[in-house]
């Protein structure tokens, strides 16, 4: 098996996935295992190898689950590159892993966690009160919640070790309480002193460019507009 993979999270019990991106078989590569996860029998993929998850939670649950503890879905690999299931794959991708110096690797967003607090009660995935409580607990743990970094969630390289074990189950508690998984990441980040590598701003870097796309469900490009 190889040390290196590649992995993508699709949940939900409807017809969900005429979407569901046809990705480059050429661009595959021998060292690097690629895995879609998901709780759908009928999702099928011709580039990802799918993998059938019976679960209780309920399917967003079920996707940040899988996609926050690659501890307890991906133990056997050394290093895991997390894609979401609308980013398109442009080149191949075993530079990416083989340049990996750091436990934690990923995009910024504009803003910081302010900003994401913002954006998490004005699209209602969660209170005022809340999103308030969260942010008021990171500021008096000593994080700067005003100089801080959104990151950004869409794709995230991590490798496997205690650390990052310890950082994803702290990470999936702290998304329980907002249903949204990105602010807690700088925050943790910080507290857990993880070792962290930023690629750059998402989408107007040339790293992210050469590398990926992010399409619409009907395969458009994704235009971004709160970044």
């Amino acid at each position: 098996m190889n040390k290196f993979v590649v992995f993508t999270v699709v949940t939900g019990k409807e017809i969900l996935y005429d979407y569901l991106l046809k990705q480059n078989i050429k661009l595959k590569e021998e060292n690097i295992d690629y895995l879609l996860f998901t709780n759908n029998l009928n999702v099928r993929s011709d580039f990802f190898d799918v993998i059938y998850i019976d679960s209780d939670l309920n399917d967003k649950d079920l996707s940040r689950d899988i996609k926050i503890n690659t501890h307890k879905y991906l133990d056997k690999y050394d290093l895991s590159l997390y894609i979401d299931g609308n980013v398109l794959i442009k080149n191949k991708l075993s530079k990416i892993f083989e340049n990996n110096k750091n436990e934690f690797e990923a995009y910024y967003l504009k803003g910081n966690s302010i900003d994401e607090g913002e954006y998490i009660i004005k699209h209602k995935f969660s209170t005022k009160d809340i999103v308030k409580k969260r942010l008021d607990i990171y500021k008096n743990d000593g994080f700067d919640i005003a100089n801080s970094k959104r990151i950004y969630g869409k794709i995230l390289m991590r490798k496997n070790n205690k650390t990052l074990e310890n950082f994803n189950k702290q990470w999936y508690s702290e998304y329980q309480y907002v249903n949204r998984d990105q602010l807690a990441i700088p925050y943790l980040i910080s507290k857990l002193n993880i070792d962290i590598n930023i690629w750059g701003f998402w989408i107007q870097n040339e790293h992210f460019k050469n590398y990926f796309q992010v399409m619409k469900i009907n395969g458009n490009v994704h235009r971004h507009s709160r970044s």
